[in-house]
């Protein structure tokens, strides 16, 4: 549940890990005022985006659903939906909150020396991806799998294509079709200085809906139902065999970095290479992918 605090742009935020009240833990999140500085963040210059509600978001638990999304977004010719399909087949493999999906760079991504920046045919997709999510402020580590790798790079030529030119690693992944650039400091006399900015968050949410419309998708599905699928397949896959049926849970808390051992079991022995495993085997939507992604 998600409560504006009047006079402030802070948002308290109830989460409950159990979806039980006697478990759930509260916190403020801070929001720049600045619009500017809110653009940077992937926010919209006011304060109502954040009034919208993730919380309720269904995991997608169907395979055969998720492809139809992906089919609906990758399948078609339009640059608007290749990077829908694109920022589903990354949230789902990673498990990533809409703030910090909107905020990933080429260079998170990918690799590449320093005189090869601005020649993404040489850059190459990491074998570990680093991030500090928005919300926890931790640092989290990724592993692309074999749909991510083959999506990111399909992904990097349409881009190059597209905007004919050769794409700088710093850049951001997404770019909303009507936030590229702003003007930091609009005072009388200032110097005026452009940056890019993220996509908005509540464009991903606009494009999400449109999608799920036209596939008659009815239940809840928000891109937090991408961190929640992830979530999902991941306890399934770890809980498969009973070796690992015990740990399922502590696998997906240690992906998450989740800090609260009575939602979760303890986690002990879990390796980087186990964990890297458990991505590689996940590879959400790679038929998907396969077909379109080429």
């Amino acid at each position: 549940m998600l409560t504006v605090i009047n006079g402030s742009n802070a948002i308290r935020e109830t989460t409950n890990e159990r979806r039980s009240a006697a478990n759930s833990e509260s916190r403020i999140i801070m929001f720049p005022n600045d619009p500017a500085q809110r653009r940077l963040a992937g926010k919209m210059p006011v304060d109502s985006v954040e009034t919208k509600l993730e919380g309720g978001s269904d995991a997608i638990k169907d395979e055969e659903e998720l492809h139809l999304l992906l089919e609906a977004t990758l399948g078609k010719e339009q640059a608007r939906w290749h990077r829908a399909g694109i920022q589903i087949v990354i949230g789902v493999n990673f498990g990533l909150r809409i703030g910090d999906l909107v905020k990933l760079r080429w260079k998170d991504l990918f690799e590449a020396s320093i005189e090869d920046t601005g020649r993404p045919e040489r850059w190459e997709v990491r074998d570990r991806v680093i991030i500090r999510e928005e919300k926890s402020q931790k640092t989290r580590a990724l592993y692309p799998n074999a749909a991510v790798r083959q999506a990111l790079q399909w992904f990097k030529r349409e881009e190059a294509d597209r905007r004919d030119c050769s794409l700088d690693i710093n850049e951001y992944l997404f770019i909303g079709d009507k936030n590229k650039r702003y003007v930091t400091n609009e005072a009388e006399g200032a110097v005026k200085l452009f940056v890019q900015c993220p996509m908005y968050e509540s464009s991903v949410r606009d494009d999400l809906k449109i999608v799920l419309e036209e596939c008659d998708i009815e239940h809840r599905v928000t891109p937090h139902s991408f961190r929640k699928t992830f979530g999902y397949f991941m306890g399934q896959l770890t809980g498969t065999s009973e070796a690992y049926s015990n740990r399922s849970t502590s696998v997906v808390q240690k992906i998450f970095n989740h800090s609260d051992q009575r939602v979760t079991l303890r986690y002990t022995g879990l390796d980087i290479e186990e964990i890297r495993g458990y991505y590689e085997e996940l590879n959400l939507g790679i038929a998907v992918v396969e077909k379109h992604c080429r």
